[in-house]
């Protein structure tokens, strides 16, 4: 009986070693085949999101364009004729207003006195020559440039040429 426990036992750790062996097979298996998944799954989830940025802007563009086509020919509605109006009147005033451009060029020669003076004396200007401009002339001059600065950007984005 000694021989057949013996036998018994070592079937027994045998099999439990083949059983072991081939659980570590397939976990190896399986843990390839969800790497490989997961890379293409990576690499198709971002050509997809590619094609769909792609896409996206297409549609935005056939959109801006169908918007465009549906509305030539169109008068324009009250609200837009009155800011279009009003734009042509600013646009007028700043136009005709001697004071606008002599307080304007009044306050670029106070600006480039104020630089010149700063590197003649090696001074920043950013530190002792804007102390010489007051501050009700800060402002004007804040105020003028947001002025220009809307009257650009009105032109380069075309509604101001309706107006000239």
């Amino acid at each position: 009986m000694n021989d057949r426990d013996a036998r018994i036992a070592f079937n027994t750790k045998l099999t439990l070693y083949l059983f072991t062996f081939t659980l570590q097979q397939l976990d190896q298996k399986m843990k390839e085949v969800r790497r490989k998944h997961t890379i293409e799954t990576i690499v198709k989830l971002q050509e997809y999101k590619r094609r769909h940025i792609d896409l996206t802007q297409r549609v935005i563009q056939f959109l801006k364009y169908a918007q465009i086509l549906r509305n030539k020919g169109f008068s324009i509605e009250n609200d837009e004729e009155a800011l279009r109006a009003k734009l042509e009147n600013v646009q007028s005033h700043l136009q005709q207003s001697e004071q606008f451009h002599g307080k304007l060029n009044q306050l670029w020669a106070q600006l480039q006195l104020v630089r010149e003076s700063s590197r003649i004396y090696g001074g920043d200007e950013d530190d002792k020559g804007w102390a010489s401009v007051s501050e009700k002339d800060m402002q004007t001059i804040s105020k003028v440039k947001l002025k220009e600065q809307c009257l650009h950007v009105l032109s380069d984005s075309g509604y101001l040429y309706i107006f000239s």
